[in-house]
């Protein structure tokens, strides 16, 4: 239940990233329409960060810690 949110939105993510790559041309013809799709593609995998930013509860996670080459 906690990560339906996500996952569905990994799931269209994925299927807009598709959709661009399996077109013959890879967007070539119609680039504009190939950003377009890009763009709400990269919403989808935004908003699916944001879904697994926040618990539950609506509370944000702790803080992570700093990984040693920061």
């Amino acid at each position: 239940a906690v990560l339906e949110a996500p996952r569905d939105f990994q799931r269209k993510a994925s299927f807009y990233i598709d959709f661009v790559m399996s077109e013959n041309s890879m967007g070539f013809h119609a680039d504009g329409e190939c950003l377009r799709v890009l763009g709400d593609a990269i919403n989808f995998c935004r908003k699916g960060q944001l879904a697994l930013r926040t618990s539950p509860t609506g509370k944000a996670p702790a803080a992570q810690p700093k990984a040693a080459s920061e």
